[in-house]
């Protein structure tokens, strides 16, 4: 019988493999749990750059039914509900209140239409998402002698808006200017329609009104034979001294071409009313609610040119930083592509997509 065959191993292979390492059983399961807690760290890094969605509701503060205000906020709630986003119009007494609604502590709003003049000093969180249109401020007046200044009022009896409306704001401001007081006139706390009224009973003299051209109070009284309409004689004056305050001309037959309303030229002054939020307001509704007001705002009206609105605002109220980078550059990609829903959707997962696709490579 002959000697069992030895094998004989070359030098390298015994060098191998005395250095390779046994590789346990386990293994795949510790490389497995190790993948897994480096995918859930990436994906919560990740998590915590994603937006929260966007609330599906909006509450603006417009203001009366009736009013231009509100009749607005209605065209944008038309808007918003293409897109899936209730809009809830919260009726209110106009821009003051509208405000003050804002800067509660427990703010029951969103977003509120303000008049310009309206905000405060200290805008205390608010910031502003547009301008816009343009909003005149009308002063009716019986008698046949024609008005061209404020200070013809003094002495008389004049209507100067509700509590809480952006129109007694403005013209308590104008007339104290122009030393109309309370000292040597008589001031009456009308609502628009009050003041119409009691214009045409003839318990007062005269009416002041901050509103579109539009408004059903401006179109009653352009059409009285026995009320005028006064034009600003300083109106340039009025704009060189506060910057918001833009001086607009209302063109004869303007109003009713069939029946020549107003049968001549007047000059008028007229605040920008203004789109308010607050700071956190979502930058996914702020793009779409800016979206909004171009669809209702940009064609123009009688005093705004085409394109011209919806426009940075103007005021000492800081701008939002959505609306900064819509006026910059436009609406963001998605959403001009997509349903605002989707766009939404899309653009909040491709921060999670990515990290998931560099773990998958």
């Amino acid at each position: 019988m002959g000697l069992p065959h030895r094998v004989h191993r070359l030098p390298q292979e015994v060098a191998i493999a005395k250095v390779a390492p046994r590789v346990s059983s386990a293994s795949p399961r510790v490389y497995t749990v190790v993948a897994l807690v480096f995918s859930a760290v990436v994906l919560l890094v990740a998590f915590m750059f994603v937006e929260p969605p966007p609330p599906d509701r909006i509450r603006l503060a417009a203001g009366s039914p009736g009013g231009a205000y509100y009749a607005f906020a209605e065209r944008y709630r038309e808007f918003l509900e293409a897109d899936r986003v209730t809009l809830e119009i919260v009726e209110t007494a106009g821009s003051v209140e509208n405000l003050q609604l804002l800067q509660s502590d427990d703010s029951p709003v969103d977003v509120a239409l303000l008049q310009g003049g309206v905000p405060a000093t200290d805008p205390g969180g608010l910031v502003a998402l547009a301008g816009v249109f343009l909003e005149p401020l009308w002063v009716f007046y019986r008698g046949p002698k024609t008005l061209t200044l404020l200070s013809e009022l003094r002495g008389l009896r004049v209507a100067v808006g509700s509590v809480g409306s952006g129109t007694r704001l403005l013209a308590l401001s104008l007339l104290e200017a122009n030393d109309v007081t309370e000292r040597n006139t008589r001031f009456e706390t009308l609502s628009s329609r009050e003041a119409v009224d009691a214009l045409r009973e003839g318990s007062v003299d005269a009416a002041l009104f901050v509103a579109n051209e539009n408004a059903a109070v401006v179109r009653d009284l352009m059409v009285d034979p026995g009320i005028g309409l006064m034009s600003f004689s300083r109106a340039g004056a009025y704009s060189q001294r506060d910057h918001n305050m833009a001086r607009v001309v209302l063109h004869a037959g303007a109003i009713d071409l069939a029946r020549n309303i107003p049968s001549e030229v007047k000059e008028l002054i007229a605040p920008t009313a203004s789109v308010v939020t607050h700071e956190e307001f979502h930058p996914a509704l702020a793009s779409l609610l800016l979206q909004t007001l171009e669809e209702v705002h940009g064609r123009g009206g009688l005093f705004e040119k085409p394109g011209a609105y919806p426009a940075p605002e103007q005021t000492i109220m800081p701008e939002h930083a959505e609306a900064a980078r819509f006026f910059r550059s436009g609406p963001p990609f998605l959403q001009r592509v997509l349903p605002f829903w989707i766009a939404n959707l899309v653009d909040r997962m491709i921060v999670l997509v990515i990290p998931l696709l560099t773990l998958i490579i």
